[in-house]
């Protein structure tokens, strides 16, 4: 068992921050004066305290008061740690020697079971407050007993130190109190610049000694300033994003300044109907729409991410070609439609078409199939998952088409002999004739009329003929042919029919007819 307080002391706070060593405000001199070398301290005397350690100047303060002592007659552990029996007996001599001038405890069984009652009975601490004695003390434990060590006038405020101004002690905390009042009695400093203090670390032998020579010498404490620095702005990692319904994303916010002290992100969304968000930043799409999503600092500044949430995808089933027909003529053109099953399918229903015989019948990615030369091919439409159907087109000889270009029925004049209108009918047909010539390419054709008449012809017995003038287009719209015809005469209570206009060789193709009737 040991018999001595400082042969137990181990690891408090580490105080970094060495901005200056300016000496306090004058405090109380009271008991301050009973702080008072007790022990020389010899150069070299622990070979692990070397001189010009941040340390070293403490350590040798803290010994010449007989406030620590070595690990050994060599060496100084500064390294170690302290327990938290150890902290009460030091606070309990800091407090006795202030107070009266001298620390006489007599140790009985366990060993610090003196200054556990010293310390509950003088406010240091509370009864019950520890229950492991032998435990390693933390940072925000040692600070809370030391800081009840001195009153109030032997730890008066020397530096601005707002609260939350320690960036891992936010004011309220558990032991908050204790720990701003030593930093700003310039006891504490911090690990670095910004003053992090780690509090629930365990503290070493060398803070110990640090913290209790300026506890007992004024002159040693530290001039420190923290202010709250607050976040300037907000940043995400994707400023837009895109889901599907059931689907998920992490967003991650930075804030600026790094050495902001308070770097809280809260996230909100604006329809969590359509996006929701946890208090990680992780996004799940809900349902189809648009949603945005909020970052905010504990300080109100924002980013935002627009969220597109695309319905859950559906599958297609299927694929179904539509063909209006299924014979061309060479030359010919056709456009083939494909319909996704379901209608509904919102998959890759990217469809492309083939065929299998283009020297009979080409296809467009469009699905444009044009007639290349007589015979058979397949048309086949597929999705990228391989679903496809087909359609099977044959391909004749290129042929003649007439086309009338005006509607039927066609108005039209019956003439007399005498070239006096009889009567006026109008063409109810027009048909034509194709005779292909066996070794040739061009055909033949023979283009007829039929209508019926609107009014009798005058007087019994008498016929009317009807003069027809006619005009032949290309498909460019060039006249390539012209004349005239007659039909046969038709008499009272007659139809006239397959009236013969003309008979014409062209090649394969479509043309316009234009006829109209004439004197």
């Amino acid at each position: 068992m040991r018999r001595k307080l400082t042969s137990a002391l181990s690891a408090v706070l580490a105080c970094v921050l060495v901005l200056s060593c300016c000496p306090p405000a004058a405090l109380a001199a009271g008991g301050m004066d009973h702080f008072k070398k007790a022990y020389s301290y010899p150069a070299g005397k622990f070979t692990d305290v070397p001189t010009g350690s941040w340390f070293a100047e403490s350590v040798q303060t803290a010994y010449e008061l007989g406030l620590v002592k070595g690990d050994s007659d060599t060496a100084f552990a500064p390294n170690g740690p302290i327990t938290i029996a150890s902290a009460l007996a030091l606070a309990c001599r800091l407090h006795s020697l202030y107070n009266t001038g001298a620390a006489d405890f007599e140790q009985g069984t366990p060993w610090y079971a003196v200054y556990v009652d010293y310390a509950v009975n003088n406010g240091i601490i509370t009864a019950g407050q520890f229950s492991n004695y032998n435990a390693n003390a933390t940072r925000r434990q040692f600070a809370g007993i030391l800081a009840k060590a001195l009153p109030e006038e032997a730890l008066a405020a020397m530096n601005t130190v707002e609260d939350d101004a320690i960036p891992d002690v936010p004011a309220g905390s558990e032991g908050a109190d204790n720990i701003y009042r030593l930093y700003r009695a310039g006891i504490l400093t911090g690990n670095d610049a910004r003053g992090v203090f780690a509090p629930d670390s365990t503290i070493d032998r060398a803070s110990v000694a640090a913290i209790v020579s300026r506890m007992a010498v004024p002159a040693l404490r530290r001039s420190i300033t923290l202010k709250v620095i607050q976040v300037e702005s907000v940043s995400l990692n994707q400023t837009a994003l895109t889901l599907t319904a059931g689907g998920s994303a992490a967003l991650t916010a930075s804030v600026s300044p790094e050495n902001a002290v308070n770097k809280t992100i809260s996230w909100t969304s604006s329809n969590s109907g359509v996006a929701a968000v946890d208090g990680a930043g992780k996004v799940t799409g809900v349902a189809e729409g648009s949603a945005t999503i909020t970052a905010t600092a504990s300080n109100g500044v924002t980013a935002q991410c627009a969220v597109t949430v695309n319905a859950a995808p559906i599958p297609a089933t299927g694929i179904s070609v539509q063909a209006g027909q299924t014979s061309l003529d060479a030359g010919d053109t056709l456009q083939l439609t494909a319909s996704v099953l379901p209608g509904n399918a919102n998959t890759n229903n990217t469809v492309t078409w083939s065929s299998n015989n283009n020297s009979v019948a080409t296809v467009d990615g469009a699905g444009k199939v044009t007639a290349v030369a007589p015979g058979s091919a397949t048309i086949t439409a597929r999705l990228p998952d391989g679903k496809s159907d087909t359609v099977r087109l044959t391909v004749k000889k290129a042929s003649v088409k007439i086309i009338l270009r005006d509607s039927l029925p066609k108005t039209l004049s019956f003439y007399n002999s005498r070239d006096v209108i009889q009567n006026t009918w109008s063409v109810t047909d027009f048909r034509y004739e194709i005779s292909d010539y066996t070794h040739q390419v061009e055909q033949t054709a023979y283009l007829y009329f039929s209508g019926e008449k609107i009014y009798d012809v005058k007087g019994p017995g008498q016929g009317a003929t009807c003069r027809i003038s006619w005009q032949l287009f290309d498909a460019e719209g060039y006249v390539i042919d012209s004349g005239t015809c007659s039909s046969p005469s038709v008499r009272e209570g007659e139809k006239f029919k397959d009236a013969k206009a003309y008979s014409f060789d062209l090649m394969p193709g479509t043309y316009y007819l234009e006829i109209s009737s004439t004197n």
